[in-house]
């Protein structure tokens, strides 16, 4: 029972009225009547209006298509300014929480000349990368949100907007009216655009003027393909050009933020790969180069091996995997990393060294206390090489990560790589499966690693 007023009963009885959905400007009720409700000690059990608050926070209707809840003059003038957003001056100097009122019913569909220089709100965003892509389309925007938390959203999706216009490029040789508009997307999206990453690349644009429009880029990625190419396959539609080499070097001459290059599948040979390194050789930002499934050969390492034991040498990270090297190509790279105090990780999978070659890799790495992670795995290593991978066990602590999955070493050899695991103190992570490591013996080295990584662990 409720002693108050009559207005009191009617107010307390009938559906409260909103003004506005939950979460945005308006109260559910007056101050006065809360007030007056916690004295009596009574308690609202309005089911039918839980069921009203639930629909509206699900559906989001507006404020025509729901006549329960009503709206405030100041949703319904966020709401006409919304629909009219394209047209509307500039609302910036408003109060920032009728902003974000205006921006939460903005169409997800209007254009980015309109949305990127006047939106900032992150939830908008979000809600742009939530009704464009899927779930795990997303797994890279979620991490970039999480790390950057006023522009993660929207640098996440201009990023990937940019990538798929240029995945979306029908002609090989662009004309002038498309290089312009990329040029202009360029310059529109430039404060945010941090990583750019194109998978498929069928349209040889130039790369040194789109570039030179984007300042902040640290990592940049692109592979020269066509997917689905059917009865129409040709060769020439996959790979690098050299003009496209000549472009990326002359932006590796001027930059000054670009750290990630990553070049796989995309038919570099050593020709291509010197005109590259024509532009590294003056680089001294990039950390890390990824060259895989190319087709350096022999040739094109010597080439790489002269650059790694340049003065002021930057790259921590190379990967050559699947390149057809071979053993006087691995020979190269071995000198050049005893004289190497940078590299931290390399990676030459899928290779052909040979015993050999690994061999004449693995020896001047004993010298060498910067490497902390090599992949050799199916490099057609022998007992040679086995011996010095076991040689450079036993002599350095600074290898922490080594893989020579399928490798024919035999019996013999992968017991020395055992022994010397066992020698070594320092934490590392092995793979060396089918290596001819006996199964008792595989057992043995695997709880070795896994009580080594607990004591460190607990440690």
């Amino acid at each position: 029972r409720v002693h108050g007023t009559l207005s009191e009963c009617l107010f307390f009885f009938a559906p409260p009225r909103r003004h506005g959905p939950p979460g945005r400007p308006g109260v559910a009720m007056s101050a006065a009547m809360e007030a007056l409700l916690r004295r009596k000690g009574v308690q609202q059990t309005n089911f039918m209006h839980q069921i009203r608050q639930w629909e509206w926070e699900v559906e989001k209707p507006t404020a025509q298509g729901n006549s329960y809840f009503t709206p405030s003059l100041v949703e319904v003038c966020a709401i006409a300014i919304a629909k009219d957003f394209a047209n509307q001056p500039p609302v910036d100097h408003i109060d920032s929480r009728l902003h974000q009122l205006v921006t939460s019913h903005l169409s997800y569909d209007l254009p980015i000349q309109v949305t990127v220089p006047r939106v900032q709100s992150e939830e908008y965003w979000k809600g742009c990368c939530e009704a464009r892509w899927t779930i795990g389309q997303l797994s890279d925007a979620k991490a970039a949100a999480r790390q950057d938390t006023t522009c993660g959203w929207k640098r996440a999706y201009l990023e990937r907007h940019l990538a798929e216009h240029l995945e979306a490029l029908a002609d090989e040789f662009p004309g002038p009216g498309v290089q312009l508009e990329l040029e202009r997307l360029c310059t529109l999206v430039a404060p945010w655009v941090q990583r750019l990453r194109i998978h498929r690349l069928k349209c040889h644009v130039n790369v040194e003027a789109m570039l030179a429009r984007l300042p902040q880029l640290t990592e940049f990625g692109v592979t020269y393909g066509v997917l689905n190419t059917g009865m129409n396959f040709d060769f020439r539609m996959f790979g690098m050009r050299p003009q496209d080499c000549l472009h990326v070097a002359e932006v590796l001459r001027s930059t000054s933020t670009l750290t990630t290059l990553s070049f796989p599948e995309n038919q570099i040979d050593s020709d291509k790969l010197k005109a590259l390194i024509t532009g590294l050789v003056k680089n001294f930002t990039v950390t890390s180069l990824d060259l895989s499934h190319n087709k350096i050969a022999d040739a094109g390492t010597k080439a790489l091996a002269t650059l790694l034991v340049r003065k002021n040498q930057t790259l921590r990270r190379l990967d050559l995997g699947d390149n057809n090297i071979r053993a006087e190509g691995a020979r190269a790279l071995g000198k050049s990393l005893s004289l190497n105090q940078t590299l931290v990780e390399l990676n030459l999978r899928l290779n052909r060294l040979g015993d050999e070659g690994g061999r004449d890799l693995l020896e001047p790495l004993r010298e060498h206390g910067v490497l902390a992670a090599l992949v050799l795995a199916n490099n057609e290593l022998g007992i040679d090489s086995a011996r010095a991978c076991a040689d450079v066990l036993r002599s350095t602590t600074g290898l922490t990560k080594l893989d020579i999955t399928g490798n024919p070493f035999s019996e013999d050899g992968a017991k020395e790589i055992l022994l010397a695991c066992e020698a070594n103190t320092s934490p590392l992570e092995l793979d060396a499966r089918m290596c001819g490591l006996a199964e008792p013996d595989r057992w043995r080295l695997m709880e070795t690693l896994k009580k080594r990584l607990n004591d460190r662990t607990r440690a």
